[in-house]
């Protein structure tokens, strides 16, 4: 092999080299990123169930949903930005409706029992709801990050799948909520 062989050779590797550590540059710069992007979710998401958490003290039984779904419609607006998509408030009041009729049940019977609280403990009763409306928040949050993870990744949105996170979501937040 001659020299000017050798230095193509030693050239050829270097580059081959160089790529594969740009590579796992790339993809532990993406790793972090989808990390922070995560931690940005769940600290949205903590944030607006404390905030309709606060919200829901408010006394007046069965007004609770006419407040918070446009506070939870935000919600929906800042986890599509940090999922990589942008969409109008409607568009999230649209995506939020489709999404509560997926996981319908559970949260008519919450809302339900927050506006019968509110009537069986007048003053009282809106303080009991906090773990109530907290979990019913964090698991609708829970469900919009599934949407958009999966319409971000290309998998078919799952409607049971959709209530499993529901549900887990909203014991989970429940939990933080105490």
């Amino acid at each position: 092999m001659t020299a000017s062989e050798a230095e193509d050779k030693i050239a050829a590797e270097v580059k081959r080299l160089k790529a594969l550590l740009d590579e796992d540059a790339v993809d532990r710069t993406a790793d972090h990123l989808s990390a922070e992007t995560d931690a940005s979710v769940r600290k949205a998401i903590h944030l607006t169930a404390g905030t309709c958490a606060l919200v829901a003290i408010q006394p007046l039984p069965f007004a609770d949903i006419f407040v918070l779904a446009p506070i939870q419609a935000t919600l929906a607006c800042r986890i599509a930005r940090l999922r990589g998509q942008e969409v109008s408030m409607a568009q999230a009041r649209r995506m939020l409706r489709e999404l509560i009729g997926v996981i319908g049940l559970g949260y008519t019977a919450q809302q339900a029992a927050i506006g019968l609280y509110k009537l069986g403990l007048p003053g009282f009763g809106g303080f009991v709801t906090i773990p109530l409306v907290y979990g019913l928040t964090y698991g609708i949050g829970r469900v919009i990050d599934f949407y958009y993870r999966a319409l971000a990744s290309g998998t078919p949105f799952s409607r049971k799948e959709a209530v499993r996170v529901f549900r887990s979501g909203r014991k989970e937040g429940r939990r933080a909520s105490r």
